[in-house]
């Protein structure tokens, strides 16, 4: 039995499934539900989710709430496939069972179904615990076994060729708009701090510290709040930014050309213009897929080789070093000098 729980609304082949958007508001936790079934309204799974997020998930990011609301609408949809119903006391081991093994036909990879897995988990014992159910149910159902991770960081020769470009850039005629600097500052920031790029796009002026050589009061992932030191290049760089790139209508660091804080659109479409321009000479296996996210990555596993586990984990941000491991991922070439050093 194949169960399509991913469409967005009910097709000719789903009669039988309401509407996602009727399931899990996008506004959670604030819009009401009307909807109950026939078991009242304290066992509907619509109701009960409302609570859930007022009592369980507020408070955490913005992100993350989605996230989860996603996650739970996937269960929801394939609940009422299958059984007819959002009575959440029907809820038993076997639906989580058979919803897991629906994920992995979808071809859901195994990190995304242990994530899903881990949203759907939590709920259903919060459920327990205010007596809704007697039982855990997904009890005894185990993580998938991850598949080999492939790296994502941005390697150092194109590193070095995407900063070349941003050298090539910002040494030709600039016009009065031109962002070229600010796009080459950021790039060097990301490499140089490990910082995701909404931390970095969230920066106040004051934030910026030359003679400490950091950035201060950081509002991070999860409401951390802390410094972040940074080198000596990178503190000359956002310097000269400042004083002669920087379009001064706002009190943000980064700013777009009419001054405001610069989105990560904006950011995202400037990578996306270096990496085709420095791909233009590349071999079509040399081509570079530029993200963010990736410098992040290229700064943790080389904190990682130097200083080892625990200080990569500080320097990140990270309370614990289970989320370290993601970033050390060789790439062929090391695997291969690896190989044929043992």
């Amino acid at each position: 039995m194949k169960i399509d729980f991913l469409k967005n609304s009910c097709g000719s082949d789903n009669s039988h499934y309401p509407n996602q958007t009727s399931i899990i508001p996008s506004d959670l936790p604030v819009k009401s539900v009307e909807k109950v079934d026939d078991f009242g309204s304290h066992k509907n799974f619509q109701t009960l989710l409302k609570r859930y997020f007022e009592e369980e998930v507020m408070g955490l990011s913005l992100l993350t709430i989605k996230a989860k609301r996603e996650d739970l609408q996937k269960f929801l949809l394939f609940f009422h496939g299958i059984n007819n119903n959002f009575n959440a006391s029907e809820w038993h081991l076997r639906d989580s069972k058979l919803f897991v093994d629906e994920l992995i036909k979808q071809g859901y990879a195994p990190a995304s179904v242990n994530r899903i897995l881990a949203t759907v988990r939590a709920f259903g014992r919060w459920l327990r615990d205010i007596g809704i159910i007697n039982n855990d149910p997904c009890r005894k159902i185990k993580e998938l076994q991850p598949l080999p991770l492939k790296p994502k960081r941005i390697d150092d020769l194109s590193y070095h060729r995407l900063m070349k470009t941003s050298d090539v850039l910002t040494n030709g005629q600039q016009s009065e708009h031109s962002q070229n600097f600010r796009n080459k500052t950021i790039m060097a920031l990301l490499n140089n701090s490990g910082l995701r790029i909404h931390e970095i796009l969230g920066l106040k002026l004051w934030q910026f510290q030359d003679k400490g050589k950091k950035l201060v009061e950081i509002r991070c992932k999860g409401g951390k709040i802390r410094d972040v030191r940074i080198s000596k290049e990178c503190c000359e760089l956002i310097n000269e930014y400042i004083s002669v790139h920087r379009t001064d209508l706002s009190d943000y660091l980064f700013t777009n050309r009419y001054g405001k804080q610069l989105s990560r659109n904006g950011i995202g479409k400037a990578l996306h213009r270096i990496s085709g321009i420095t791909n233009v000479r590349l071999g079509s296996q040399e081509k570079i897929q530029v993200t963010p996210h990736k410098f992040r990555h290229r700064h943790a596993y080389n904190v990682r080789q130097l200083k080892g586990d625990s200080f990569a984990a500080q320097r990140l941000g990270h309370s614990s070093l289970a989320y370290i491991g993601r970033y050390a991922t060789p790439d062929s070439r090391e695997e291969e000098d690896l190989v044929e050093k043992v």
